[in-house]
């Protein structure tokens, strides 16, 4: 009878350390995927940033090519 119950109690205890490391390693990879997502949306804003940068240099090419046509036109 003990020697069932040390049995049960012993199952449980590896059990429950068994599922300790699990929640651990599930943990783990929750933090990975959580900063790799931190990451990306810190790229797409750099990227919103650039894209932005980029449109106002083109407008500003635009705007000065205009005004060289207009000096050539005179």
């Amino acid at each position: 009878m003990w020697l069932i119950l040390t049995a049960i109690i012993l199952i449980f205890i590896v059990g429950f350390i068994s599922m300790k490391k699990e929640q651990k390693k599930a943990n783990s990879i929750l933090e990975e995927t959580l900063s790799d997502f931190k990451q990306t949306i810190q790229n797409k804003k750099e990227l919103q940033k650039l894209n932005s940068e980029i449109l106002r240099t083109q407008k500003e090419i635009v705007h000065s090519i205009k005004e060289i046509g207009e000096k050539i036109n005179t």
